[in-house]
């Protein structure tokens, strides 16, 4: 289990505590000193205003699940966003992996900076949740999801919610079930289905080209959760062999091709993927 962001949580627990106590012994200490040598000192009364430490400095973000699978899209978010996690890289159906989701998948954030703690296990919802909590926290000039309610947060929305049923679950999935290394335990080999799924895949790549539009992400400018998104299924796709239609000379292709490229040097990728 790593952390990023500062430590582990047991030491940053064991940090704010020590400050805490600190503070208030240092304030008993000149109390005692003022009785033996008969100088002023601060009422005992005053402790009751040390403050103790808040839920928000024990408690962390975890993310459950090695990020040689989904959750790499969740590791890229949070190096993204610069916030406090300990991540826990467990395998799909492993017991990690079911202590905190029913379907014994993964990725799991667990968030319990929050009253009663907050847990998720769809990668897209984790990420969405967490550009809304941490907004602000991104690089100078970057917001990673829009705000509710806007123009772009629709764009954005529609975009995640392409992705995952047209591409992940619709293409790359079906693969996953039907002719990957597990499919005698969770599908059954269909060289059929899985030459549907990927003609789906690479029209549907065609399609999430021409979104590119003549900005450098999928909502223009600004680099955005939805990218994450798209670049990890771009990832998933290249590496079981389906990536061919990124070779293609054509205008669409080529400018896919150069924002997986630019989207891929982010600092905060690199990190993501250098975990286990």
């Amino acid at each position: 289990m790593t952390t990023s962001g500062g430590g582990a949580v047991g030491a940053v627990a064991r940090s704010a505590v020590w400050r805490w106590l600190g503070s208030i012994c240092r304030r008993v200490s000149l109390r005692l000193a003022a009785r033996v040598h008969g100088a002023s000192f601060t009422p005992l009364s005053t402790l009751s205003r040390v403050a103790a430490p808040t839920r928000s400095d024990l408690a962390m973000l975890k993310l459950v699940g090695s990020a040689r699978f989904r959750p790499l899209r969740n590791v890229w978010m949070l190096e993204e966003l610069g916030v406090k996690y300990v991540h826990d890289p467990a395998r799909p159906r492993s017991d990690a992996a079911r202590a905190v989701n029913p379907f014994g998948k993964v990725p799991t954030l667990v968030d319990g900076d929050v009253d009663g703690e907050v847990v998720l296990y769809e990668s897209a919802a984790i990420n969405t949740y967490l550009g809304d909590k941490f907004r602000g926290s991104e690089a100078p000039g970057e917001v990673l999801v829009p705000p509710a309610g806007t123009a772009l947060r629709g764009r954005y929305d529609q975009l995640v919610c392409m992705i995952i049923s047209e591409v992940d679950a619709q293409g790359l999935w079906m693969h996953r079930k039907h002719a990957s290394e597990v499919a005698q335990y969770i599908g059954e080999l269909n060289p059929a289905a899985t030459e549907v799924a990927r003609r789906h895949t690479a029209s549907t790549m065609r399609v999430v080209a021409t979104e590119l539009g003549d900005g450098p992400y999928l909502l223009g400018e600004k680099f955005s959760a939805a990218d994450i998104l798209l670049v990890h299924c771009m990832n998933w796709a290249e590496s079981i062999g389906w990536g061919q239609w990124l070779d293609s000379d054509d205008a669409p292709m080529v400018k896919l091709r150069e924002y997986a490229e630019r989207c891929r040097a982010r600092p905060a990728y690199a990190r993501a993927k250098a975990l286990p």
